[in-house]
């Protein structure tokens, strides 16, 4: 079920896929009433949209052509590399924009006496899915917005890529979700916090501490939150736990670990005399190249290396990780054809996220 509708909104391009539909109709499928279960397909659907724009309205403002698409359990707003401190403002763009809407909404549901239960229950619905479900995705959990926003936050305190410490934090904050979604019989949230504490580990298991320059990350991934019961009343007061269904993900299989090790040994050979230097002017120090080996013999990250780590993790059917290693090798591009094979894997990954 990989169709969809295709739609232009306000220049940007928009995807969304039935699945969307289908996946939404069964979170709300228990709210029995047929107009209630049409109006909470109206709410989430305006409500993703209106995240997804929030980040695309960012990249624009940063020069980048975003693209947007709505899946099964989410949506997805997609565009090129930026810097870190930009990539901060696009991952806060989008929660900060459900706030914007559903903060005010919450204060008219807290301050308004509404007599008519289909209202009661539409702005119920509305408040919910904007204020929680954007205080989810700002959870310190990779790769929900707010996991991207410590990435690129601590990245900016600490001037080097933290993406390391942002997968311990986020196994950390999984872990903690998961005792609460036990502690308050909430299973689909306790699941999903499994389900990233899963992602992460792999991930970095797959990956390694980073020692680079900071990353960056090139699409937003967000969540559809549980249905809320149909009430008037403000968005329930257990603890939030990870947003079903951005923000949308299959298990990250480990990928091939990266290049360590010692330069091989050989055979020493006899002393020889280095030949006597030619007249002229001492050579001049030049800078460490990063792309070749170090002093220890471990072979550095290159262009080619990453781009060969993404594609076979494409191989593997395994997106996600493909798009950690493009973003590691956007910071090593020198040439526009570096940039022209980066551009084609990036969006070959988001053509693979997208049909699933």
């Amino acid at each position: 079920m990989n169709g969809g509708i295709d739609f232009r909104l306000a220049g940007i391009p928009v995807r969304v896929l039935w699945m969307f539909f289908v996946v939404t109709l069964l979170l709300g499928f228990d709210l029995q009433d047929p107009v209630l279960i049409a109006l909470w397909i109206g709410v989430v659907f305006v409500s993703i949209l209106a995240h997804e724009l929030g980040h695309a309205f960012a990249y624009r403002r940063f020069g980048v052509e975003p693209s947007i698409v709505l899946h099964g359990f989410g949506g997805l707003t997609s565009g090129r590399s930026l810097p870190v401190g930009r990539d901060l403002i696009v991952s806060l763009a989008g929660p900060g924009t459900g706030l914007a809407i559903g903060l005010p909404l919450l204060y008219i549901g807290r301050t308004v006496t509404i007599t008519n239960a289909t209202v009661a229950d539409l702005l119920s619905m509305a408040i919910f899915v904007n204020v929680f479900w954007s205080l989810v995705n700002l959870l310190p959990l990779l790769p929900l917005d707010g996991g991207n926003a410590a990435n690129a936050l601590l990245s900016l305190v600490f001037r080097r890529d933290m993406t390391h410490v942002a997968r311990v934090l986020s196994i950390v904050t999984a872990v903690a979700l998961i005792g609460l979604g036990l502690r308050y019989n909430f299973l689909y949230g306790a699941l999903l916090a499994g389900y990233f504490l899963y992602m992460n580990i792999q991930a970095l298991r797959a990956t390694g501490p980073g020692r680079g320059t900071p990353i960056v990350t090139t699409a937003r991934r967000d969540f559809v939150p549980p249905k809320p019961t149909p009430t008037a009343a403000a968005p329930p007061a257990t603890p939030p736990a990870a947003g079903p269904g951005p923000t949308h993900a299959t298990p990250e299989p480990a990928a091939r670990p990266p290049l360590t090790g010692a330069a091989p040994a050989f055979p020493s050979a006899p002393p020889m005399t280095p030949p006597t230097a030619p007249p002229g002017p001492a050579p001049t120090a030049s800078a460490p190249d990063p792309r070749r080996p170090g002093p220890s013999g471990s072979p550095r990250r290159t262009f080619a290396h990453e781009v060969d780590v993404a594609a076979r993790a494409l191989t593997r059917d395994e997106p996600e990780l493909a798009s950690i290693a493009l973003d590691r090798a956007a910071r090593l591009v020198t040439s526009d054809d570096d940039r022209l094979v980066l551009d084609h894997l990036h969006a070959e990954v988001a053509r693979r996220l997208d049909a699933r």
